[in-house]
């Protein structure tokens, strides 16, 4: 009778060792799905968050006058918050397992060599030739034949340059007091057109700050700061005030 009883604890202790281990799993596995559970939660507020800012976007940009959203609206989803988001999202993503890594060592993804575009033809091309010391040469003497150059191309590019305009209107006063239209006092030469008369602002630099202000999203108090660096005072006011005329003057021919 003894016999059978041992036998049958012989046989329970290993069932015993597997439900402990089995228990173990289960445990595991319930702190991973708790964890994937609070992962997708969050991001479901991301998500939540950025289709809020989308659509106040589009109230902006399309809706009517009465949907307008207000720009205390739009503050509350500033840039830097997108970016913290986005951030967030990349530091979210899950590492992979060991079993994952070994597998891509076992079969490496051969990289493919990026193909480099040629650069615009268009473009001026100024060469610059390198030749060899002239040590070199000495040690060459009349041996050697140059049978070409080894060419390599790169883009460059020259900051931005400001220079000012001087305009010089040409002026006549009479010799005497008989010559004919001499009663009309000095001839002065007529001011050239401008499409903002009397402003400081020639019409490329005026292209200029529309341009950078609607095509490239520059705020005006950045461009500011950019005249700055190059030591010119143009206060954000001033530009403001540029773009305000330039609306009026332009209004009648985009609503004909």
């Amino acid at each position: 009778m003894k016999t059978a009883v041992n036998s049958d604890k012989n046989q329970l202790q290993p069932l015993s060792a597997e439900v402990v281990d089995l228990r173990k799993t289960v445990t595991e596995k319930d702190q991973q799905l708790e964890i994937k559970t609070q992962q997708i939660e969050k991001k479901d507020q991301q998500i939540e968050q950025l289709l809020d800012y989308i659509q106040l976007l589009r109230q902006k940009q399309f809706g009517r006058s009465s949907e307008k959203v207000s720009k205390d609206q739009i503050n509350l989803f500033d840039e830097s918050e997108l970016e913290h988001l986005l951030i967030e999202h990349d530091e979210g993503q899950p590492e992979a397992t060991p079993s994952e890594q070994e597998s891509s060592s076992q079969a490496p993804v051969k990289k493919q060599k990026p193909i480099r575009r040629p650069l615009p033809e268009h473009l001026k091309r100024i060469e610059k030739i390198i030749d060899v010391s002239d040590e070199e040469k000495s040690q060459m003497k009349d041996d050697w034949t140059l049978i070409g150059y080894e060419t390599a191309e790169q883009l460059a590019v020259i900051p931005r340059q400001h220079y000012v305009i001087v305009t010089k209107r040409a002026k006549y006063a009479p010799n005497t007091e008989n010559i004919l239209g001499a009663e009309h006092g000095i001839i002065t030469a007529a001011r050239p057109e401008q499409i903002l008369p009397k402003s400081i602002a020639h019409a490329s630099v005026i292209a200029d700050v529309i341009t950078a202000k609607f095509v490239d999203g520059l705020p005006l108090y950045r461009q500011e700061k950019i005249y700055q660096r190059d030591g010119i005072e143009l206060s954000q006011q001033t530009m403001s005030g540029w773009v305000i005329q330039l609306e009026e003057k332009l209004t009648p021919l985009m609503q004909a």
